[in-house]
């Protein structure tokens, strides 16, 4: 009982004792046993004996107990419940080093050197700062991108907060002296101020961490929804037709900007202006539109064909709307396209022209037929290939059938005829004319 209590500790004392006295764990001297004297009596061996096999009990018990106490401080087993062996400690938030000493009255800045105590904040009063210095509590988690202020309830340094009302004030007066101004530097100024709020395009920034450059720390801000929202942001869209190439320029810009601090902005300014049937009907030069309306419409259209990057043009999500222009508007975009129509975005147009001819429902007429490149066929040798390319698919597409090339057999030939044996016209265009002459005439 005595040995249970005291545990494994019991042992390391005896062989103490042992050292100091030469006595055994048993209470014999070491001169008893192995050294020549005579054998202990039959009394003694069975005092040993009884001894040896009550330590050894002993030490099962303990051996036990220990066993259970392991078990208990490691908890369950994986067996039993295998959730804890895939527990993951608690993560631990990552703060800024802070060395702010007591009392600081001139705001904190970040110091990235490695003298005074390192890289860290620091207060802005120019005092020196060691080891013994009384360092304020800090709760700073960056990037701070508006640096860190004193909460007087926390009674600690954090990051500071931006307070949107003030925002929203501010953009309201500044689209008001964009569109009122009265003079074009006050327009230009008001322009310039709302693009320190938005984030710049990626080539002006190396990095965005919050130690770059303003512009480029303005990522995910929202300041941009923040803008939209105000009444009069309109005026930055109506810029986009401004004869002032620097009002243009600028306005252009921030709607980019706009973009790149989130992509519903975007969906946004389109729904603003009606969403994407308005906008195809205000690109559609066979309809009659107010003002320069197809302008605005090719600038968003550029943006939407120049963020759609991946595939052909068909898998844009603007396509399908595009596609449901009218035959004849598509196949004057084509041939005579917006000169500030991007090359992406006149791929897209000749895409949706040939769609929208592999869709012609109902017979066929002399309208379609033209619509749909008949009255663009001689100028095959005199164009570009994608739009050569675009005639021959549109017309290929839309006589599908035999009898439908028979019904236009006469102007196949007057179309195809005098440039299908030309050298100079590409080999594929020259088959697909003659795909036609042929199958016209069976």
């Amino acid at each position: 009982l005595k040995f249970h209590r005291h545990g494994r500790q019991a042992k390391p004392r005896a062989m103490q004792r042992e050292r100091r006295d030469g006595q055994h764990e048993d209470g014999l001297t070491s001169s008893g046993i192995g050294d020549g004297a005579s054998p202990p009596s039959t009394t003694r061996r069975l005092l040993l004996t009884l001894t040896s096999l009550g330590l050894l009990a002993a030490a099962v018990v303990v051996g036990f107990a220990g066993s259970t106490v392991q078990a208990a401080q490691e908890g369950p087993s994986s067996i039993s419940s295998p959730v804890a062996e895939d527990a993951q400690p608690p993560r631990q938030l990552l703060l800024d080093p802070c060395w702010i000493r007591q009392p600081c009255f001139k705001g904190a800045y970040w110091h990235a050197g490695t003298n005074l105590m390192g890289t860290g904040w620091y207060c802005n009063d120019g005092q020196r700062v060691d080891q013994w210095t009384q360092i304020d509590v800090c709760h700073i988690q960056g990037p701070c991108y508006f640096g860190i202020l004193y909460n007087t309830i926390n009674k600690r340094w954090e990051c500071g907060q931006e307070n949107r009302a003030l925002l929203s004030g501010k953009y309201t007066d500044l689209m008001h002296k964009i569109r009122d101004g009265p003079t074009e530097g006050d327009k230009i100024w008001a322009m310039q101020e709302l693009k320190k709020d938005l984030p710049a395009a990626s080539k002006q920034c190396w990095q965005r961490g919050w130690t770059a450059p303003r512009e480029c720390r303005m990522m995910n801000m929202d300041h941009g929804k923040l803008m939209l929202q105000v009444n009069g942001s309109s005026v930055i869209l109506d810029l986009l037709l401004e004869k002032d190439g620097i009002l243009r320029g600028l306005a252009t810009d921030i709607i980019y900007s706009l973009v790149l601090d989130n992509e519903d902005n975007l969906r946004w300014m389109l729904d603003k202006m009606g969403g994407l049937p308005s906008l195809v009907s205000a690109f559609n030069p066979d309809q009659q539109q107010e003002g320069n309306a197809q302008g605005k419409a090719v600038f968003f259209f550029n943006m939407l064909a120049e963020r759609c990057q991946g595939g052909a043009p068909d898998m844009c999500n603007f396509f399908s709307d595009l596609a449901k222009m009218d035959a004849s508007g598509l196949a004057k975009l084509v041939w005579d396209p917006p000169k500030a129509a991007s090359v992406r975005l006149q791929a897209s147009l000749q895409e949706a022209w040939v769609s929208s001819c592999t869709i012609k429902q109902g017979s066929l007429t002399t309208d379609d037929f033209k619509a749909c490149g008949g009255a663009w066929l001689s100028k095959v040798p005199n164009s570009s290939y994608n739009q050569a390319y675009a005639v021959m698919q549109s017309i290929t597409e839309l006589l599908h059938t035999d009898e439908t090339k028979i019904m236009f057999k006469t102007e196949l030939y007057d179309g195809i005829h005098p440039w299908v044996d030309n050298q100079k016209v590409p080999g594929d265009l020259r088959w697909m004319g003659k795909q036609l002459l042929s199958q016209s005439e069976s």
